[in-house]
């Protein structure tokens, strides 16, 4: 069991309707009833602490990765009816990954999709990786994937729950408006909440969330929030803008860059690494460790996944670069071409090989100073 627990003042809540102030109010209770249980032994004891993340009364900051692990040939896809078809392969992943992560100092991993084989778990808990396990991104049966959180709602590597990824630009994969997509993202929510009300749950949204979406969101239990971001080698205003728009934790979900450069039609390493330098640092530098707003970030990604150009084969590593929803026009996007070159985002090749952004992210400096009010005994993990 994982015991969750919130240290936070009174929040100016606008309530859109009496369904979701009363899940607001049995949130409070709930997380009342679980910070009086005792965290058993080997459990962990979760608490958001205002803008923070503490776990066993340590600040965390994530030096995350995302990580989906399609080998070779395989592809994912989702049907018409919202059936999801993937051939990630975590079992046969995890060992040799989980041991590259932790050589890079990398202590969470990200996924698209839930996790339940604890073998997958048991492994990453050994390896000191935390996991941000996503449940459902909208176009899912909701019922359904709640109910797989039985089989792992006790594992100690699982340190959130996640709904959704970029909902807001992926229509939650399902072609839906911005408030159908919300609707379902807070049933989501709502669900989750209540199969286990011992852990934080987390959001992640493209770009910056609006001020409205923000209390929407964390009035019927959005605990923690992934902002998926891209814009060159510098996250601009996106850290002095989150302190106006919230005051709950908040984590970069996406960043940095691929190492093909469409504009010079080459394999740029050199500019992958320079981007994963910049900008890590720049998250480290607005840690909540030292005083900012941030939790740390989850580069994009750990390894090549070969199936995402679907106009070519998942056995040819396409150079094909794409622009996505609104960004025709802007020059929002990854460094240094702003094309997302879809194959070619790894830290690590298909073939495990590490490029030079494994090297840079393994060491970027962590952030230091103690906060003031955190348990003067306490590690940043």
């Amino acid at each position: 069991q994982v015991v969750v627990q919130h240290r936070r003042g009174k929040r100016p809540y606008r309530y859109p309707c009496a369904l979701v102030a009363a899940m607001a109010v049995a949130r409070r209770v709930l997380f009342a009833l679980f910070s009086s249980a005792v965290t058993p032994a080997g459990g962990r004891s979760i608490v958001i602490d205002g803008r923070k993340i503490l776990v066993d009364g340590e600040v965390v900051h994530l030096k995350g990765v995302n990580w989906n692990p399609v080998p070779l040939g395989g592809r994912e896809a989702i049907d018409a009816d919202g059936t999801f078809h993937s051939d990630a392969d975590f079992v046969g992943a995890v060992e040799r990954d989980a041991a590259l992560m932790r050589d890079a100092g990398i202590n969470a991993v990200r996924t698209y999709t839930l996790v339940t084989d604890r073998v997958v778990l048991d492994t990453l808990y050994e390896n000191n990786i935390f996991l941000l396990n996503t449940v459902y991104r909208g176009h899912e049966d909701l019922d359904h994937e709640v109910s797989r959180l039985d089989d792992i709602k006790d594992h100690p590597a699982v340190l959130m729950w996640v709904i959704g990824n970029e909902w807001n630009d992926q229509h939650c994969y399902a072609r839906l408006t911005h408030d159908e997509c919300r609707d379902r993202i807070k049933a989501g929510v709502q669900h989750v909440k209540l199969a286990d009300p011992t852990r934080p749950v987390a959001t992640v949204y493209g770009k910056l969330p609006s001020t409205e979406t923000v209390e929407e969101l964390e009035a019927v239990g959005v605990d923690v929030w992934g902002i998926n971001y891209y814009n060159g080698t510098t996250f601009g205003e996106l850290f002095q803008i989150w302190s106006t728009r919230s005051t709950s934790p908040m984590f970069v979900g996406e960043f940095g860059a691929d190492a093909w450069n469409s504009a010079e039609g080459r394999m740029d390493l050199e500019a992958q690494a320079d981007a994963t330098k910049l900008l890590t640092d720049e998250i480290v530098t607005n840690s909540v460790a030292d005083g900012g707003v941030c939790s740390g970030g989850m580069i994009f990604e750990f390894a090549d996944e070969w199936w995402k150009d679907w106009t070519s084969s998942p056995t040819d590593h396409s150079t094909k670069g794409f622009r996505w929803v609104d960004e025709v026009a802007s020059t929002y996007g990854p460094y240094p071409d702003y094309l997302y070159n879809e194959e070619w985002w790894g830290l690590v090749d298909i073939d495990r090989n590490p490029r030079p952004a494994y090297e840079t992210y393994r060491n970027v400096s962590s952030p230091g100073r103690r906060l003031s009010n955190a348990d003067p005994e306490a590690r940043y993990v």
